[in-house]
């Protein structure tokens, strides 16, 4: 009886994570263009005065802003999420001649996210009754940022969740690296859901290797772009570019 208890927790657990997805807007008063870096990810290829991003589903991301001013200097904080579905927005404001903050605004609920939400706790409800395993439904292609990605199924949202967890756990890059790759060769994943794996990794050689892997199953010209501009250092760019040259 304790161990269905705990397997039920366990699973209520699971489902309550995986419906956690919120939207970010930053925006700057002063009318700065800068780039909005999250966990390592580089959100915006361009430097602007408002960046939004979708479908963040980590509570707790750590931030970087890179102002294109550059007298202006960098910023970083930490944005925590407490709830789940929501658009959330915050503003730089100036502090002192080159500081900036990061503050609170608004928020709101996103668009269809409560329908949704209680169709997945339905769905939810009735696997753990069952105890069935979840089968993908397969589809023809992915888009994401006006870039396609070609997948053999898609990867649910819980799902995902449930790898990306289980690369946070391992104890080095290396076995994080292994169990990436070896996922990427089962399942596709979308430009977003890419990004979130790299964020697994410390390393920009861990990052860049996994990077190539990716690539070697990448056939739209689009989606080579969305990977590179990925990154910040035009070192790495180039040699990704390169990559891709030598694999055509």
């Amino acid at each position: 009886m304790k161990l269905k208890l705990a397997m039920l927790f366990f699973v209520i657990q699971l489902t309550v994570k995986a419906q956690v997805i919120n939207n970010l807007v930053v925006f700057c008063n002063e009318g700065e263009r800068f780039t909005l870096i999250l966990n390592g990810i580089q959100e915006n290829q361009n430097p602007e005065t408002n960046v939004r991003v979708v479908g963040l589903d980590l509570k707790v991301y750590q931030v970087k802003v890179i102002f294109e001013n550059k007298k202006i200097k960098d910023h970083n904080s930490t944005i925590t999420f407490f709830r789940t579905g929501k658009e959330c927005v915050f503003a730089l404001n100036k502090k002192g001649k080159k500081k900036h903050t990061l503050d609170y605004v608004s928020e709101k609920e996103i668009d269809g996210f409560l329908a949704s939400q209680k169709s997945n706790e339905i769905d939810a409800n009735q696997n753990t009754q069952t105890q069935q395993a979840v089968t993908l439904a397969p589809t023809s292609t992915l888009t994401t940022n006006n870039a396609s990605y070609i997948p053999t199924e898609t990867t649910a949202t819980s799902t995902f969740q449930n790898k990306l967890d289980s690369i946070a756990a391992q104890p080095t890059e290396a076995t994080k690296l292994s169990m990436a790759i070896s996922m990427l060769k089962n399942n596709s994943f979308s430009i977003s859901q890419i990004k979130q794996l790299l964020g697994s990794f410390s390393s920009e050689q861990t990052k860049v290797a996994f990077s190539k892997q990716v690539l070697t199953q990448v056939k739209n010209p689009n989606t080579y772009k969305e990977i590179i501009n990925i990154f910040m250092s035009d070192s790495v760019k180039t040699e990704l570019q390169k990559y891709i040259d030598l694999k055509k």
